[in-house]
Order: C-alpha cells, then structure tokens, then sequence
C-alpha cells in the first residue's frame, strides 16, 4: 500500500514523512509532492492509494487536488490537513468525497488514527470487491442452472419477491420478455422391444431440451422429469397460434 504526502512546507512534509515510516503502519511506498502538479504526475506514475494533502498551497490548492482524485481515480482516498480557519471549505470536501480531514496543529495520535481508519477502509472495499468477483464469476459459470431455479420459483412456488425484485432478476438474468405463453412438452418413454429395457423417461425431455437450444441457446426452459416447461415468446404485439404450432411440429419432427 502507498501513500502520498502533499505540502508546499518542506518541515511539514518531512515530520510526516517521519511520522508514518516510525509507525506500525505499513506502507511500501511513502511519496512526496510540494505541489498539485508534481502529486497529479505521482499519482499518474505510481497510483497510490492514500493521499494526504494540505488545503492551503499555491497556485492549486488541495480541494483542487481532491477533485482530480475523484474524477480519475475515485478508489483512492484523500485526507485534508486544515486549520480551523478553513473550515469554510468542508462543503466543498464534501462535495470532492474526501475521506476525512485532520486538523492542524497536527497531532501524531489521531493522525496515525485517520490514516488506519483510510486503510482499514481501502482492505475492506478489496474485500468486497474480492468477493463480487468471486460471486460474478459463479454467475456466469452457473447462469444456466440460475435461470432454472428462477424459472421454477416462478411456476411452482408462491414466490415471495414483489414485482421490483422480480425486475431486478429478470434483468439480472438476461430475460428481455414481455409477451410469452407457457408450452409444457410431456415426453412419454416406453418399452425398447430389442433391448427390452424401459428407457428412462429423462431421456427423451433431455434429448428436447438439447433441440430447443440448438434452435435457440437463449430459451427459457425448466425440465423436471418427463416434462419441459417453456416459456415460449411472442416475436409480435398478438399471439399467433399457427407460427406456435409450425414450431412445434418442426420440433417434433426434429425429435424423430
């Protein structure tokens, strides 16, 4: 983790240099800048995560340089140094999402304290962040199974969502239907006269499900025993029940 001091006072910049290099804290890197432009060039090169500037310095000052951050690198954390004076400035700190701010003159405790409180901050949006990618990638691995379990909330069970939530998985989902009906396919098994063995009655709702998804990877299918659930969508304003049936007999003679 890296940190960058910015104050146009070398002594100042210096005994917080000092400061955090004796602390427990620890940082790979401590960086300095007398200046907006040289900290704008640092954090360009060396992206740190915790920046902890003055308000006051010439030419820009450091809500000029809080509100850089936030426009280009919003995840790094920018803590004021200000005086009681300046404080005239805390609504544009606000505005500039800066972390939090310590007040001169400066005191080593709750300075440490600021900036433990900034990474305990920065390791828990890594996180959570961590585990957003973890779940992002069960859900793209397992979309498929996801939409089923939906799917079956939807036909079987008295689902406990409201209709917002609803959207939200739907959209979650990939799901872009307005207008459906809901084709049930039942797939009888029988007796196979030269094996003489029952074929398994998954067998031929599984071989059904395989056609609709060659025809269409994106249909909308819960297959429970012998029987598939279809939510079969309507390309038109209108239902029309000749173009439902020409599919259905085109899958049909596709099955044989």
């Amino acid at each position: 983790m890296k940190i960058l001091i910015v104050d146009d006072e070398d002594i100042q910049r210096q005994k917080l240099v000092q400061l955090i290099s004796e602390s427990p804290l620890s940082f790979s890197d401590i960086l300095c800048a007398p200046e907006v432009p040289t900290a704008i060039d640092i954090i360009e090169t060396h992206h740190p995560d915790i920046v902890l500037s003055d308000i006051c310095m010439p030419v820009k000052n450091g809500l000029d340089l809080a509100q850089y951050v936030k426009e280009t690198y919003p995840k790094i954390l920018v803590i004021i140094i200000t005086g009681y004076s300046e404080f005239k400035y805390a609504q544009t700190a606000i505005r500039y999402n800066v972390f939090d701010y310590i007040l001169k003159p400066i005191d080593a405790e709750s300075t440490l304290s600021c900036i433990r409180h900034a990474i305990a901050k920065l390791e828990a949006d890594r996180r959570q962040e961590s585990n957003y990618e973890v779940l992002r990638s069960y859900f793209n691995e397992n979309e498929s199974y996801i939409q089923k379990q939906f799917l079956q909330e939807l036909l079987f069970w008295s689902s406990p969502m409201s209709e917002d939530q609803l959207l939200v998985q739907k959209n979650l989902l990939h799901i872009d239907i307005k207008d459906f009906r809901l084709v049930v396919i039942k797939c009888h098994f029988y007796i196979d006269s030269i094996s003489n063995q029952i074929e398994e009655k998954y067998y031929y709702s599984h071989l059904a499900e395989l056609a609709i998804k060659k025809r269409d990877n994106n249909a909308l299918l819960y297959n429970i025993g012998d029987a598939i659930y279809w939510i079969y969508p309507s390309e038109s304003d209108g239902f029309s029940n000749y173009a439902m049936m020409k599919d259905m007999e085109l899958l049909l003679n596709e099955l044989k």
